[in-house]
């Protein structure tokens, strides 16, 4: 997968995922990894979208916390790779953002390509309140009926959405 493909946002939150699992001495960077660093962005695309589709980002993040300190560490190797699950979860993105007619791949659109391809955080976002439908209706409103045809289409909104 190119990163060159994903939106800046995204593009930081992986980079901010790997941090997070070398920090853990992790070997493989998992889609939790990927959806805690989007949580926890400094200008983050996902949190809003997550109000606005009545899910607890406070119990999603701690959640995410609690699966990720399980995660088996391995020290003295700063080797990583994505995980299986990440690579399905990322090429998931992709296909639904060509679906949605998207020339990048936004982070929200990760989101909902984790209820697709990943039972185990999919069960996590659901015990926080979160569904597909209400997501996809969020995300749609949200976009106003625009494709992604911005590198930095998500900050792009962010700043729409703060200064309107």
């Amino acid at each position: 997968m190119q990163i060159e493909k994903f939106t800046a946002l995204f593009q930081q939150a992986l980079s901010d995922a790997r941090s997070l699992a070398l920090g853990f001495d992790h070997q493989m960077i998992e889609p939790k990894h990927v959806l805690k660093a989007m949580l926890t962005q400094q200008n983050s695309s996902i949190l809003p979208l997550l109000q606005q589709a009545k899910i607890n980002a406070n119990i999603l993040k701690q959640k995410l916390d609690e699966r990720i300190a399980t995660f088996p560490e391995v020290t003295g190797n700063n080797d990583l790779h994505l995980s299986q699950d990440l690579q399905r979860v990322l090429n998931s993105s992709d296909k639904l953002s060509q679906k949605k007619g998207d020339s990048f791949i936004a982070a929200e659109i990760f989101l909902l390509a984790v209820l697709e391809e990943n039972k185990q955080l999919a069960k996590i976002l659901i015990s926080c309140g979160a569904n597909k439908q209400i997501i996809n209706a969020v995300i749609d409103k949200a976009r106003g009926g625009e494709n992604i045809q911005d590198i930095n289409a998500d900050e792009n909104r962010q700043a729409l959405a703060k200064y309107c």
